[in-house]
């Protein structure tokens, strides 16, 4: 069904993507924008000022009625003055404005980072959710984990040929981002589907969580340069944002600094994934993926616009078999494999799991045969038997993020049968940077401090 969508916050990346996942599932889309700013085409373009009231109305919504008002809006520094008057009160006067145009219902892209409350961006945002669900209206609050625009920050400082900063040990914090198209699409797709009305929607990516040392590496893989990391202390971070703090009490002048170190010690040492209340912990396993674009497609599109490569599409099975290989070259070792393919194979069609090399890996037969690996082929059947059903399950947990729900359904077991299993097999799964991960017993890694 058709509805009159009015869209704010429509000229960031993400706003994009949201207008034109509106216009694509055929909604006629209104969007408030700054003079000069442009917006995908399909949708209507209108220029105004989002924060203040009257043009709100007068240039904006124009006396005319809608049925849904999206908001991709967002305070640029999160530093409270700008946080309030975005993050609450422009949306505030938005509500208003919406009911008046007879608006019924609103989706709001919020933040995941809302659940521990500790600043004051944050702390805005969930004054207007709170107003948002007392409103009477239908309403759709999407919390993204992050994005793939996220993994970019530190580009520049790369190409110029300068370390990937990490703080800690790089593996503090982990998230599981979505790209900007997965997360349009979403957020379209609340407009119809009932089953996201009046919800709170936590949101990740495909999976799995990425920690910043994963980040780095897959940036330096996307550049085709050499890792190399800078390890920043937490307590440097900390000892910062303390002496900007105090200093701000007199000096009036650094008190945004101070919020904005407040800002970046949050990120530092939080995860951007489903708090556990109960545990007192980030849990990846209960982060809901959503989309389909993987790593592996977002270097294919890479490669087409640099080098004119092949712009083909990635089969389950392949996807499947990437997933379970052996990485020691992390995201460049990827990135590589992707280029090699859509150099040596076919111009078009799904790249297939025969066109994917790999080292050590099962060699498939033409009659359906599997020959052996050196190792299985030696051994009495039982111990062979046991070595690949250790091997295959850890292999299948790992892929699916520490998922044991979504581990059972593949593999075809119900999910209490495979706790016996993974008992007998000596496996288990432990929690890194709110990631699960699955060891065998006697070489579990201990949870990241």
């Amino acid at each position: 069904m058709t509805r009159r969508v009015f869209l704010l916050g429509a000229t960031g990346t993400i706003g994009q993507a949201t207008a034109r996942a509106l216009v694509a599932a055929g909604h006629e889309v209104v969007c408030l924008v700054r003079p000069g700013r442009e917006v995908p085409g399909g949708a209507e373009v209108r220029f105004g000022d989002a924060t203040d009231p009257d043009s709100l109305r007068r240039d904006g919504f124009r006396g005319e009625r809608f049925d849904v008002l999206v908001s991709c809006l967002a305070s640029r520094t999160g530093a409270p003055k700008d946080a309030w008057a975005i993050d609450y009160q422009a949306h505030l006067d938005a509500l208003e404005a919406a009911k008046a145009a007879g608006v019924r219902q609103i989706v709001l892209l919020s933040a995941i980072c809302v659940q521990k409350p500790l600043l004051a961006f944050q702390q805005a945002k969930l004054a207007f959710e709170e107003a948002l669900m007392a409103s009477g209206l239908t309403w759709s609050i999407v919390r993204p984990t992050a994005f793939f625009k996220s993994l970019s920050g530190q580009v520049e400082r790369l190409r110029a040929g300068k370390p990937f900063l990490v703080f800690g040990d790089g593996r503090l914090t982990a998230c599981k981002p979505i790209s900007d198209a997965d997360m349009g699409r979403f957020l379209a797709e609340c407009v119809t589907d009932q089953g996201r009305w009046n919800r709170v929607l936590p949101i990740g990516g495909p999976g799995p969580a990425l920690t910043p040392l994963d980040q780095g590496r897959l940036l330096f893989g996307a550049l085709g340069l050499e890792p190399k990391f800078r390890h920043v202390p937490v307590g440097l971070l900390r000892g910062i944002a303390g002496g900007l703090a105090l200093a701000g009490r007199v000096m009036p002048k650094l008190r945004e600094k101070a919020d904005l170190a407040r800002i970046g010690l949050y990120y530092a040492t939080e995860s951007m994934l489903v708090w556990d209340h109960e545990a007192g912990r980030y849990d990846a396993e209960a982060t809901p993926e959503n989309g389909t674009d993987t790593l592996a497609e977002h270097f294919i599109e890479g490669f087409n616009k640099a080098q004119g490569l092949p712009l083909r599409a990635v089969s389950e099975e392949a996807i499947a078999l990437l997933q379970t290989m052996n990485w020691p070259g992390n995201v460049r070792q990827l990135k590589n494999v992707i280029e090699r393919v859509l150099i040596l194979g076919a111009e078009k069609g799904e790249i297939t799991a025969a066109e994917v090399p790999g080292e050590g890996q099962a060699e498939v037969q033409d009659e359906g045969r599997v020959v052996l690996s050196g190792t299985l082929a030696t051994l009495p059947l039982r111990e062979a038997r046991e070595l690949f059903e250790r091997e295959y399950l850890l292999t299948q947990i790992n892929r699916f993020g520490g998922n044991i729900s979504r581990t059972a359904g593949f593999v075809g077991m119900e999910r209490s049968a495979l706790h016996r299993k993974l008992k007998s097999l000596n496996v288990v799964t432990s929690s890194r940077s709110g990631a699960r991960v699955a060891t065998i017993a006697d070489e579990e890694a201990p949870e990241d401090a």
